[in-house]
């Protein structure tokens, strides 16, 4: 439970139950994103924010910014309301980057299948060939997925293969056949599915906006 104030800024990580009331009128404003450091994994998942700033006149301004240039859709107003997202998270992020590092020894053992699925998500990364590339039984090796990055190991590569089809869907003309074979789906229609599952439009549709859809 959390007591709202007027003037402040408040963060609450994705996934949190939480209830909120305030004992002053306040105008309430909400922004949705998501913040990663790896494909899938929340910047929150280890690392607890501090849940209060002071909502200052910059921090009102950018706010009202975010949500006026997320509504034109644009390249340039989708990337001014990154940056002004961003400059609004730097009030809760720590100053070392240990901070979101999950446990070092178990994150040590995933660290290279982990830079090999990102460079390469297109590959044969099923769970068995993961284990034993990781010397691993499939069990363990799932269950040290879902404990260090608080994902499956399927969920990971699949979130890889989406970030990949997005980025081919916003810079070439190739058919979405081609794209979903590029990012390791054999039938084409599969992977339009997984694809609107996914990010919430069809590639076809996330291609003509050039990436600017939700």
């Amino acid at each position: 439970e959390y007591r709202q104030r007027p003037g402040r800024l408040s963060l609450f990580p994705a996934f949190s139950t939480f209830r909120y009331q305030c004992d002053s009128r306040m105008r309430l404003s909400w922004l949705h994103c998501n913040l990663e450091w790896l494909p899938g994994v929340d910047v929150f998942t280890w690392f607890r924010p501090r849940n209060e700033s002071d909502a200052d006149a910059r921090a009102l301004a950018l706010m009202d910014a975010v949500q006026v240039t997320m509504r034109e859709n644009s390249p340039a107003g989708r990337l001014m309301a990154s940056a002004q997202l961003m400059e609004l998270l730097t009030r809760f992020l720590p100053q070392s980057w240990d901070a979101f590092q999950p446990p070092s020894p178990a994150f040590t053992q995933l660290s290279p299948i982990l830079q090999r699925i990102v460079l390469d998500p297109a590959g044969d990364w099923s769970l068995r060939r993961m284990a034993g590339l990781l010397h691993l039984s499939p069990t363990y090796c799932s269950n040290l997925f879902s404990r260090v990055l608080g994902t499956t190991p399927t969920r990971f590569v699949a979130t890889c293969r989406m970030r990949l089809a997005r980025r081919l869907l916003s810079t070439t003309d190739e058919p979405v056949s081609a794209v979903a074979e590029r990012c390791g789906f054999a039938d084409a229609f599969y992977f339009s599915r997984a694809f609107r599952k996914h990010v919430g439009v069809a590639p076809n549709q996330f291609r003509q906006t050039r990436g600017m859809c939700p």
